[in-house]
């Protein structure tokens, strides 16, 4: 099947409760497309509706990339020159952050621009040891609108200045040493570990979840 007749994104629900949607564009690191990033707030939107699902999952084909952010061959043909870069208003990316539900991130590979600003805004993160965490953007003239405003909530000041300013990366291990991911397991142990959380968030009471989520 050929990429463009391919499910961009894959929708599954692999437990009772639990909806999972995975970036299927492994050949390109699970790169996002502006109609896969409408198609992400469609499908959340969704998912917030369906009074049969409690908790999501977001995780990428493959085994090399969560997602690379935006698709860098697209957003060349969409900005000019001169051209004003937009900048997100609001911490979230696809309506994850917004969600009335919880949304875990799985992260099974690089994590980057915004890959790693969806895993942001995700309520919980868990990585494979194989993970990553980088924003480039300054590297290309583009702000990591997302990422500005919520890395220094979730990491100390000065590792947050040098990932959103010197383009640095952020191991795994780091990442779950610095608290911004809350369990590192190995790749093969990932999507259990995901669904091990999501199945525990779903037994919980939804009111009690959903409107701690809202405080």
């Amino acid at each position: 099947m050929a990429e463009s007749d391919a499910p961009r994104v894959l929708i599954d629900d692999p437990a009772p409760g639990v909806r999972r949607f995975t970036l299927n564009r492994p050949d390109q690191r699970n790169s996002l497309t502006r109609a896969m990033r409408t198609e992400i707030g469609e499908l959340v939107g969704a998912f917030n509706a369906d009074p049969d699902q409690y908790v999501a999952i977001f995780t990428g084909a493959g085994d090399k990339a969560f997602s690379a952010g935006a698709d860098l061959k697209e957003m060349a043909t969409e900005v000019s020159v001169g051209d004003r870069l937009p900048v997100s208003q609001w911490p979230d990316i696809g309506g994850i952050s917004d969600s009335e539900k919880p949304i875990i991130a799985a992260v099974n590979g690089l994590a980057v621009a915004g890959g790693c600003e969806l895993a942001l805004s995700s309520d919980i993160r868990i990585a494979s040891t194989s993970a990553w965490f980088g924003l480039f953007e300054v590297k290309v003239g583009v702000i990591a609108g997302v990422g500005a405003q919520v890395l220094p909530r979730l990491l100390p000041l000065g590792v947050a200045m040098d990932m959103l300013l010197a383009a640095g990366r952020l191991s795994g291990e780091d990442a779950h040493r610095l608290g911004l991911v809350q369990q590192l397991v190995e790749p093969e142990k990932l999507m259990e570990a995901a669904l091990q959380k999501a199945e525990a968030i779903a037994a919980a009471s939804p009111t009690a979840v959903w409107g701690t989520k809202r405080i």
